[in-house]
Formats: structure tokens, sequence, C-alpha cells
């Protein structure tokens, strides 16, 4: 009887690994590529025209579009002379300065490789990453950046989780830093908290009377225990904002995955959050001596920024990485976050936005509106050329009020950006042009593009070094913003040109075309 048992299981895993089972080649899915046109399409065991007829997606037209109407420059294009076991190397584009871009393409080359939060081998990335916030920089990226930007002073008006000040902190710059997001408020003034060996004992001793008060309560282990024992602590603001944010921290991350930490409660996760957090402060106090003060950090729309020092304040530097148009929902997340902590947290003055009995939660203002480049934005609006004009207007703003009036004549920035979902959005145009028409000059970028071999390709992405040659902003009649609004109005036109005999061809007419 066990004999006959063992040739039926080796029967049925034969038969599985012949093509009816989990692990055939036809389950994993077949790539089909059209090298021609550059495009690679996934379909589950079938053949090319199946291909073909998936590729009509909003996704993989976008790409085609883009690339019939905006092209790239091919000045240069070689792969990275970095090797790597995981990543093949991708193809990038490089323009101006040869060196400055050069070290451009290195830090893109970084981003690429690494992402967020994980940084290379040897470099700390102390107190970044210990909270979660989406699409942040590679903090080895940004500190080979800042290399580009000489100075005492920085400034970052997309600051998001606060990498940029972080890095800036520890070349010893003078940090200061804005976000429309309450959240990245919030993430960035802990991320850059610099303390002293006093007051992280402090800290410490208000987590344990925390802790201790948890562990009182009938349900230690609960979510609303530690809440309560947060309110319920008597400590400066500063501290229990903290506390705050190593609760906001430690739901946010996902639990380990060894044996062990699955066994863990939320109160025992929390008080692991503590020590780390602690340590990661230390690190950073060590790291950022020469600074040796916190960035500041304030909640401003970069459009039109109003919390600086004085109406003519102006930095030496900005490295900043503003939203990819149509791609994120930074709000969203930051109401998501907000709620998961409950009502009480310091992450903004207005914090009873919290649904209870079946109410809704009617949010701030500052929680719903006011992001530039939203997702949400791009869904709601009714023409591609309408989204477009708003985000060429949004671009030009936010470069004029929070680059061009803050930055010192002589200064640099460096602006990292990445490809749009947004069909009629280049944002490596559109960037470079914004700057342009404000009277910023180019000096240098560079550009990643996405590798298709690979099995989840990265999103393209450019780094762009301008450069702050004059105070006078050109005026509407100049020859230079009158050429660029010409060629805005010609690649509006060619894209709806072409979208119209699109829609007339059909797909398969246009493919074959």
């Amino acid at each position: 009887m066990a004999s006959q048992c063992l040739v039926v299981l080796f029967l049925a895993a034969w038969v599985s690994h012949r093509g009816k089972g989990p692990v055939s080649n036809r389950a994993r899915g077949i790539r089909s590529r059209c090298f021609s046109e550059k495009l690679i399409f996934r379909s589950r065991g079938v053949g090319m025209k199946a291909a073909m007829r998936k590729a009509g997606n909003t996704k993989t037209s976008r790409r085609r579009f883009r690339r019939e109407i905006h092209g790239r420059d091919n000045t240069v294009q070689s792969p990275l002379n970095i090797s790597s076991d995981s990543l093949r190397e991708p193809e990038r584009v490089l323009k101006g300065d040869p060196l400055k871009a050069e070290i451009l393409s290195q830090a893109l080359w970084l981003q690429y490789k690494h992402g967020f939060p994980h940084t290379p081998t040897g470099f700390s990335a102390v107190t970044q990453g210990f909270h979660p916030y989406p699409a942040g920089l590679q903090p080895k990226s940004a500190n080979i950046l800042l290399d580009l930007l000489p100075g005492d002073t920085l400034y970052d008006p997309f600051m998001g989780g606060g990498t940029t000040l972080v890095e800036g902190m520890r070349k010893g710059y003078e940090c200061f830093g804005t976000d429309i997001s309450p959240l990245a408020v919030f993430v960035s003034s802990y991320h850059t908290w610099y303390t002293n060996k006093t007051e992280r004992e402090n800290l410490q001793n208000v987590a344990e009377k925390v802790l201790a008060n948890a562990l009182q309560h009938p349900y230690p282990n609960g979510l609303n225990t530690l809440r309560d024992s947060i309110r319920n602590t008597t400590a400066p603001r500063r501290y229990l904002g903290a506390l705050w944010f190593i609760l906001s921290a430690t739901l946010s991350r996902k639990p380990r995955s060894g044996w062990k930490e699955k066994e863990e409660t939320l109160v025992e996760r929390f008080q692991r959050s503590c020590e780390e957090y602690i340590t990661r402060l230390s690190s950073l106090a060590e790291a950022a001596i020469d600074s040796g003060k916190s960035a500041e950090v304030l909640r401003s729309d970069a459009r039109h920024p109003s919390v600086f020092p004085s109406p003519d304040y102006q930095f030496d530097a900005i490295l900043t990485s503003p939203p990819y148009p149509a791609v994120y929902d930074y709000l969203s997340v930051a109401r998501e976050m907000r709620a998961k902590i409950g009502g009480g947290a310091l992450m903004s003055e207005d914090n009873d936005a919290r649904s209870g009995d079946g109410i809704r939660a009617v949010w701030p203002l500052e929680w719903r509106e006011g992001e530039l480049g939203a997702r949400k934005t791009y869904r709601k609006t009714a023409s591609e050329e309408g989204y477009e004009a708003q985000w060429i207007t949004d671009q030009e703003a936010w470069m004029l009020a929070s680059v061009k009036k803050r930055l010192k004549v002589g200064g640099r920035c460096v602006v990292i950006i990445g490809d749009s979902d947004a069909r009629w959005i280049d944002t490596l145009i559109s960037t470079t042009e914004a700057a342009q028409v404000v009277g910023l000059s180019v000096e240098a970028s560079a550009s990643i593009h996405l590798n298709p071999d690979e099995k989840n390709p990265r999103r393209t992405e450019h780094a762009i070094l301008l450069y702050h040659q004059s105070k006078e902003v050109p005026k509407a009649d100049d020859e230079d913003v009158l050429a660029i609004r010409n060629a805005q109005k010609d690649r509006r036109n060619k894209r709806m040109e072409f979208d119209k005999r699109r829609r007339s061809l059909g797909f398969k007419s246009w493919i074959s075309s």
C-alpha cells in the first residue's frame, strides 16, 4: 500500500512538472518581446498575437507615445562603469559639463541600485528610513550630489522624509526644509533631531515611564493602551512628540520575518523601536558634529513659501526631488499613517481628524489639498492637455518662488525627478524649460533609463544641475521665453494630431504604421 502511494505521488509530481502544476513555465509566464518597437509584454502562456493585443494597455501605449513624440538626445550613451551582480547596467544619457554630468549619473546609479532606505555597504543611514516614507531619495546619492553644491546653507523645498537635510547636517550645512505634507514635517523634524547625551537620556526615561504605565494596564498589549499611556505621561512636548513618532514608525514598519519577532507584542515592538531610535540619534549626533544643530523644518507650499526668516532670505545651495507627476498621492499616505495612531498625535496643531461611531472624519485642508502633481488630480482632470498645462504652471511657480528667489547669485541647485505616468508630460523637458523660463541655466544633466530586461524595471529618472547667474527674471516677451512657449505649443499640437490619428486608425493599424 505504501509503495502504491509513493508511485501516485511521483506521477502527480511528474504531471505537475510537465505543465499542469504551479511550477511550470507557463504558470510563471512567458515574456514576449518586440525589439523593433522596444516594447516588452508579458503573456500567460499565449503567443505573440495575444501579447500584441495586451500592448494596448495605457502604460505600454504611454511608453510608445513618449518615444515617438519626445525622443531622446543621443549625445552620450554608454553603460555605467560600475558592475553589479543583481542588476544589469542601465543606459544613461549625459548632457552638459562631462565631469558634473558623471557625478549626477553616479548618484542616479546608486538610487537605481539600492533604492530607499537601503544604503551601500559601509555607509550608515543614521536616522534615515527609521520612519517609512514613500519614494525616498537614496542617502548616499544625496551625499554625492552635495559635492556639487558648495556653501554653508542648504534648502530643500520638497523635503519628504528629510534625506537631503540629514546628509546636509553630515556635511556641515545649516539646513532648512519645507513640505506641504504634515506627515513630511512630522517625520523630517525627528529624523533631523540633533541631540546631546542628556536629551537622549531624558527621552529614554520618558519612554520607560510610558512602557511602565502600559504594562500596568489590564490589557497591556493593545494599541489603545499605548496611546493612553503616552497621553497621560507628563513630559516636554518634544519628547512626547518623539514617542508618537516612534509609535507611528512601529505601526508603519512590517514585523521582521524571524520566528521570534513574530511572537512580539506591540508593546515589545514599541520598546525595541525606542531603543533603535535612541541609538540612531546617537549616530546622527556623531555624524553631524560639524553642523551642531537640528535642521529647521516647517510646513509650506513650494509655489508660494512664506515661512523664511525674512522675505529676502537666500541660501547657498538647493537639493530637492519634487513629486513625479501623476505617480504618487502623498497626502493620501499622510492621512493613512495619521489615522493609524489615532487622535492626539503631534503631527499637526489640528489633530482631531479621526472617525468614530460610524461618523466619517473631516480632515483639515492641510491634509487634503495643495499637493503638486498628485495622481488623484490626474485622474480627475478632464483632459491630458489640461493636466500638462497645470503641471507646467506649477513647475514654473515653484522654480521661481523656491529656487530663483531663494538661491544666491552664483549658487547651484540639483533637481531629481522621474518620468511621469501622464502621457503628455516629459519631466526632463518640462523641468529644464521651467528653469530657463525663470532665468536659471542648465549646467549638466544625467538620465538613467529603465532596463527592460529586469523583472521589475525601474522608472527612468533624471538629475539636473542648475546655476543661478543673475537676479533678473526674463520677461514674457523675451526671445528665449517665446521660443520655449512656441516649442510647447508645437508639441501640444503634434500630440493632439497623434491622438487623433491613433483613434481614427485603431490600435492594430497604428502599431503597424
